[in-house]
This record gives structure tokens, C-alpha cells and sequence, in this order.
């Protein structure tokens, strides 16, 4: 396969990562999953959770690809019971659902 083709191809992989760690974050976010439940799995796709602005990156990646269901789940999750408790189901220290 020639370069171009090997770039598209990485970038189309690189997306579908992307999506599959944002819905990853969205379920675990909502309290579908806890990442307890993902770790029991033969693997997953996760973003740099370290970072403070997760939840803001994760709200715009909905907010761009217009799902704005998932934005008013995650804020609905916000809302309730704050950025700390929630950035802590992202990092696995918080599986009470």
C-alpha cells in the first residue's frame, strides 16, 4: 500500500478509536458502565482521563458531531453530582452507582 493510503488508513483508524473512547467515557459517565466493567473486557479505548478538561473535551466531541443527547446526559450527570464525582468514575474510584 503506498503512504497516502497508509495515512488514511491510520486516520480512519484513529477516528473510530475516538469515537469508541468518547462512548466509552459517555457509559461510564452515565453510570451504564463503571470502567470496572471495561477493564473485564478483552479491551478499550480510553482518552487521557489525567486531564482536567476530560469532561469538556468529551461534551465537545458530542456537541461537534451534534448528539446533543449524550451532551444533556453528561450535564444532567454534572448537574447531580459535580465535576469531582464524576472525574472520579472516569479515573475508577468511584463505582457507586
Amino acid at each position: 500500500m503506498s503512504d497516502k493510503g497508509n495515512e488514511i488508513e491510520e486516520l480512519i483508524n484513529s477516528e473510530v478509536y475516538l469515537q469508541e473512547a468518547m462512548f466509552n467515557c459517555y457509559l461510564i459517565i452515565t453510570q451504564q458502565l463503571t470502567l470496572g466493567d471495561l477493564e473485564e473486557t478483552n479491551g478499550f479505548w480510553l482518552p487521557d482521563i489525567e486531564s482536567d478538561s476530560i469532561i469538556k473535551d468529551i461534551f465537545s466531541y458530542y456537541e461537534k458531531h451534534e448528539d446533543y443527547e449524550k451532551c444533556h446526559d453528561i450535564k444532567e450527570q454534572l448537574d447531580l453530582f459535580g465535576k469531582d464525582r464524576v472525574l472520579k468514575r472516569l479515573n475508577g474510584k468511584d463505582y457507586h452507582i
